[in-house]
């Protein structure tokens, strides 16, 4: 129970930290807008909507006008002797009223009929309606198409929640790597003016050359710092605007008062149970399982036989004549049973099986691989919590330490060496602090999306 509440208040606390108007969840909800990557799943979803459609219209009735015009010629026939028959009647009965005297009848001469049993013009044109009144394999097929699109809706949920994490990822190393661009613009400056005043005691005979060369030394190092800062910069800048689908030279808005989810003050079980319970990755594998349970029961439906009914209307004839004199109507109730097809229906039985028990395997694998993967990222996020409170206090020591150095040097009581010992020493302060601390922010955005700490409505 209680690591269930656990659980709750970290989705309660990772979903306030989403759903706030800072610059960094703008961006989110920009990136999630734009991505195009993430365009093309929803696409495939969407498709996987009609498809169930189209699975579940297989229970409705389906209606279509038919129309057929032939012209035909050849083929067999049926001989009718009509006159052969008649014609020998007719002289009978007109010889008989001769003999009475009276005038015989003008009966015509009867040919013999040649019927072809094609005729030589027809057409046909109805209504006809279908209605599947039982067949299994359509209701397998419904279920198949519904865990599909729940496969896919979850596969977008999975990229959200990557993408989630790089725009975060991608916005906090480039707010990192803007602070220690700064940092060594203004040591820059300090630098700058440590060699100006070295040269001047050179010139003026009150110190040697070598504190020229010391002081060049570290003002060519801390260019070389910031220069390499510089392209990182850069080269983060272009990331983050590219996982937005902007233009990569846009401009990035700094969040001065980042608020971000100060994860790690659970126990570890909490966020793998949160692991196993949320991710999508596993909500995917059990659909799959899910498809080839469905897959084995239309298998297995291939056994059973299907019936339809069909009824039509229409007119026949061989002229075009909608009248009463030529309409038609019929309905037929048909059976289809495959009462033997090559074993093929067991063939497809057993692979479902197959694909069943393989899916299971992999689902058990993947459970264990996401439970190392938080229990990991857990750790890392622990080092990173220590090594920032660690920095804190380095940077708090160097600062201290400096101050007493500053104050000696501008007195002359210690050399340029010490003072620019102890500048260095606080620059890595510095700048080690602004590293661990943000390192801790990327681990922390890993750990969310890891242990799935928001729920997509």
């Amino acid at each position: 129970m209680k690591l269930y509440i656990s659980i709750m208040i970290l989705l309660f606390l990772a979903k306030s930290i989403i759903a706030n108007d800072g610059i960094l969840e703008s961006y989110i909800s920009e990136g999630l807008d734009n991505n195009l990557a993430l365009k093309q799943k929803e696409f495939s979803f969407r498709k996987s909507i009609y498809e169930l459609r189209e699975a579940r219209g297989k229970f409705l009735p389906s209606i279509s006008i038919e129309g057929r015009y032939s012209r035909a010629g050849g083929g067999r026939t049926i001989e009718f002797p009509v006159g052969d028959l008649m014609n020998p009647v007719y002289d009978a009965i007109n010889a008989t009223r001769v003999q009475l005297g009276q005038q015989p009848f003008d009966f015509p001469v009867l040919e013999n009929e040649v019927i072809p049993f094609l005729r030589e013009k027809e057409q046909e044109t109805k209504i006809r309606a279908t209605q599947m009144v039982f067949q299994p394999a359509l209701f397998y097929n419904q279920k198949i198409k519904s865990d599909l699109k729940a496969i896919r809706e979850y596969d977008i949920n999975i990229y959200k929640r990557q993408l989630i994490a790089d725009i975060k990822t991608a916005y906090l190393n480039y707010l990192k790597l803007e602070q220690v661009k700064r940092h060594y613009t203004s040591t820059l400056y300090l630098l700058k003016e440590n060699l100006r005043v070295s040269e001047s005691l050179v010139e003026n005979g009150k110190a040697t050359k070598e504190i020229v060369y010391r002081a060049q030394t570290e003002l060519s190092k801390i260019e070389q710092e910031l220069e390499a800062a510089r392209a990182n910069s850069t080269q983060a800048r272009y990331y983050f605007n590219h996982l937005l689908n902007r233009s990569l030279q846009d401009t990035i808005r700094v969040e001065e008062n980042l608020a971000l989810l100060d994860l790690g003050n659970e126990e570890a079980d909490v966020y793998i149970e949160s692991t196993i319970v949320n991710r999508e990755e596993l909500k995917q594998l059990k659909e799959s399982i899910e498809v080839a349970i469905h897959a084995k029961g239309a298998a297995g439906s291939a056994f059973l036989p299907g019936i339809f009914v069909v009824g039509d209307y229409g007119y026949q004839g061989e002229e075009y004549n909608f009248s009463y004199d030529y309409d038609y109507w019929m309905v037929s109730g048909i059976l289809q049973w495959n009462l033997f097809n090559g074993f093929q229906d067991h063939a497809k039985h057993q692979q479902a099986k197959m694909d069943e028990k393989r899916a299971s395997l992999i689902l058990q694998e993947t459970e264990k691989l996401l439970t190392m993967q938080a229990q990991k990222s857990y750790d890392n996020l622990q080092v990173a919590a220590k090594a920032r409170i660690t920095s804190e206090e380095r940077l708090k020591a160097a600062s201290e330490s400096f101050k007493i150095i500053s104050k000696k040097y501008n007195e002359g009581l210690v050399s340029q060496i010490e003072f620019i010992d102890a500048h260095n020493a606080l620059t890595g302060a510095e700048i080690g602090q602004i590293l661990n601390q943000y390192d801790y922010y990327i681990y922390a955005a890993e750990l969310e999306r890891i242990a799935a700490l928001w729920i997509f409505e």
